[in-house]
């Protein structure tokens, strides 16, 4: 947990309230998740070394306008999906702390 919290303070208090409410906020539980992977650098520099090459065949497309497209599509999807779950946070700590938010 201490790793965690040397990464991103306020993702990991958010995750943990998730926990305390029973709501999920995956996104933003992922993102704590991945910062922490993304400090195991050294492990995977080793992993790549040891793991075959994928064997998938290569994209023959327009490459530039497939990561633009691509990198906006999951842009809009994960602020879809951060908001609708931290709404359904907020919705339920309303419970425990008397808060008066009309949200859903």
């Amino acid at each position: 947990m201490i790793r965690l919290v040397m990464f991103s303070n306020f993702g990991t208090k958010t995750a943990i309230s998730s926990f305390n409410f029973g709501v999920s906020v995956t996104l933003i539980g992922e993102v704590v998740y991945s910062r922490t992977l993304s400090s195991l650098k050294d492990k995977c520099v080793c992993a790549s070394k040891i793991l075959p090459e994928s064997k998938n065949k290569k994209f023959e497309g327009d490459k530039d306008l497939f990561v633009k497209q691509l990198g906006q599509a999951l842009s809009y999807a994960s602020k879809l999906i951060s908001y609708a779950q931290g709404f359904m946070l907020m919705h339920e700590a309303t419970k425990d702390h008397n808060w008066d938010l009309n949200i859903i």
